[in-house]
């Protein structure tokens, strides 16, 4: 028999007692009303929500975090090679909108690459140097293949800039 859903109650199965809140490093699941280790894997998919401690289908807003489906935790900063997709509110790689770019320093899908950084259209990354074939257009933080003609500026072949 599960424990009761009013007051809320979890039930930890080593000691088969029912309490309000799970011990640390476990969170509560409303859907078995266990204390787990791991949120649900499988459909609905849940995160870890370290500031509540509970299994949750969408990480919170406030504080901002981000679904990290490898870890099945709610995260701050993105892990690895994963970068926050604000408008999926989850960890991704590629970034999958089609006006973002990974940016190495936020871990972050960004529509405009930092500064000393440039996105490239093929791999959605933000990056220091251009690949071959493209130059850095400070002004719009893009490696492209043309510089722009407003105001007009040529590809600098040595510093594979855009320069006036």
């Amino acid at each position: 028999m599960p424990c009761p859903t009013v007051p809320a109650l979890y039930a930890i199965n080593s000691t088969r007692v029912c309490v309000a809140n799970c011990p640390p490093g476990s969170f509560a699941d409303n859907s078995t009303r266990l204390c787990v280790a791991y949120c649900n894997t499988t459909t609905p998919m849940t995160y870890g929500d370290n500031s509540t401690w509970s299994c949750v289908v969408q990480c919170p807003i406030e504080p901002w975090y981000f679904a990290d489906p490898t870890t099945h935790l709610c995260v701050d900063i993105c892990p690895g090679d994963s970068y926050a997709d604000n408008s999926t509110r989850t960890c991704v790689y590629p970034c999958v909108d089609t006006t973002t770019f990974a940016d190495p320093t936020t871990h972050k899908c960004v529509t405009t690459c930092p500064d000393n950084y440039f996105g490239v259209n093929g791999s959605k990354r933000c990056v220091t140097g251009c690949p071959a074939g493209s130059f850095a257009d400070v002004l719009l933080h893009l490696c492209v293949a043309k510089c722009s003609v407003d105001p007009i500026y040529y590809g600098d072949p040595q510093t594979k800039l855009c320069v006036e």
